[in-house]
């Protein structure tokens, strides 16, 4: 009772920290000045360990290497989100100086929407991405099920064979 009385308030804590983050980024607290920035600083911190472990002149023991593998592959789907980003950025800046001329004009606001949808998608992503993550997340888990055994007398009525089916936790 006890261990899922700790499980079931881990989860509640992990779930809210989430809901703030989530909360904070999307409410417009942190500035869109200060998200480039961070995503600047994780985007120098990738290519920095990537040389670290591409320089053949440095020395590196086997759990530094694995850490830093580690913390690439963390950091690798960030990156690339970013890079997107920064993709759709100047393909935004190009269709807008093609607004400017009169034939081009409806397509390009068509292709202007689009690519703000895409942004904002992508945006949306990279803050999924930078939540942090539980160490445990990783980890295996053992779940046990018991049959017989049912909290809801409605959907068990009877026991026997029909209880097995359903298995709840609290």
């Amino acid at each position: 009772m006890l261990a899922r009385a700790l499980a079931r308030r881990y989860l509640l804590h992990v779930a809210a920290r989430k809901t703030r983050v989530l909360r904070a980024c999307s409410s417009g607290n942190m500035k869109k000045g200060a998200l480039k920035n961070h995503l600047s600083k994780v985007v120098e911190r990738f290519k920095a360990l990537e040389l670290k472990l591409t320089t053949p002149d440095v020395q590196l023991g086997e759990e530094e290497q694995r850490n830093i593998r580690k913390a690439l592959n963390e950091m690798e789907p960030v990156v690339e989100l970013i890079r997107q980003y920064g993709c759709k950025e100047q393909e935004l800046e190009e269709l807008q100086m093609l607004m400017s001329e009169p034939a081009l004009r409806e397509t390009a606001r068509k292709e202007v929407e689009s690519s703000q949808q895409e942004m904002e998608d992508i945006q949306a992503s990279i803050l999924r991405t930078l939540l942090p993550h539980d160490p445990d997340d990783n980890n295996d888990a053992i779940l046990e099920v018991r049959a017989g055994k049912c909290l809801n007398q409605t959907l068990c009525r009877g026991g026997g064979e029909g209880s097995k089916v359903f298995a709840w936790v609290s």
